[in-house]
């Protein structure tokens, strides 16, 4: 594909959407190590797993979704998207174009 500024055989266009969503974390719980005296002195007794702990932890995602029309007819030629959880960090330009690439190439490019 060459960019052109007249007579695009293919428009290209893009959105960005960000919604509130929830991620399930789970972590390992362990029982603390025990201490006790015994006959011979002190010993340790090692901790024991005793389970997870689940929670839900507030997220945002993003999607960004790029839309192929063909420029006489108007009509959606091809689509790809990506979806992640987006935090406080700002999206370079070159990480934008990577994830533009990423998506053309796990949906479209076939060669």
């Amino acid at each position: 594909m060459q960019q052109v500024k007249n007579n695009a055989d293919v428009l290209i266009d893009y959105s960005v959407a960000v919604t509130k969503g929830t991620k399930r974390e789970s972590s390992s719980v362990y029982a603390y190590p025990s201490f006790g005296f015994g006959g011979r002195g002190r010993f340790l007794q090692s901790s024991v797993y005793i389970g997870n702990r689940t929670s839900n932890i507030a997220v945002k995602e993003g999607v960004l979704t790029i839309n192929m029309t063909d420029a006489k007819t108007n009509k959606l030629i091809w689509q790809g998207w990506a979806e992640d959880e987006i935090n406080n960090r700002n999206i370079t330009s070159k990480q934008a174009a990577a994830d533009v690439k990423s998506i053309i190439k796990k949906n479209y490019y076939h060669g």
